[in-house]
């Protein structure tokens, strides 16, 4: 994929004209997978869309570094969802990440037999909603571990 760039040069008439550049992009998700996003947020075409991600990533780290408080709060919140929805993150080297790099190996070398899920999120979640949760009162009810 390659994008154009209009630069504009003084013409000895004392005109400016316009010097198409050239930059070569290969998007990890593919071109045309990038062109159905593109066409699905209604841009007239892919460059438009690069160039305005582009843009807000630079306004979004402009404005981080003018209002740090606003970031800290950012990061806070994406912690928060986070925690909502069970991800952790784990350093390098704890005794976590040993275990779950130990478990990942083990199932790449074969020792454990896995299963690849066909499903989708949407069936899971629809799944999800049939099931029944403890709730507060229902675990009070439980014998106390002691």
């Amino acid at each position: 994929m390659f994008l154009y760039n209009k630069s504009y040069t003084n013409n000895p008439s004392g005109r400016r004209s316009a010097k198409p550049e050239l930059i070569a992009f290969r998007p990890k998700m593919g071109v045309s997978r990038l062109k159905k996003i593109a066409r699905a947020m209604d841009y007239p075409n892919v460059s438009r869309f690069i160039e305005d991600a582009i843009l807000e990533k630079a306004q979004r780290g402009a404005h981080s570094t003018q209002h740090p408080g606003i970031q800290k709060l950012n990061d806070d919140i994406g912690k928060l969802i986070m925690k909502h929805l069970g991800i952790r993150w784990t350093k390098l080297g704890s005794k976590l990440d040993r275990e779950l790099r130990r478990e990942v190996e083990e199932v790449r070398s074969g020792k454990v037999k896995s299963y690849r899920w066909k499903g989708s999120l949407e069936q899971l979640f629809e799944d999800a909603k049939h099931h029944h949760y403890a709730t507060a009162e229902d675990k009070s009810l439980l014998p106390s571990r002691k």
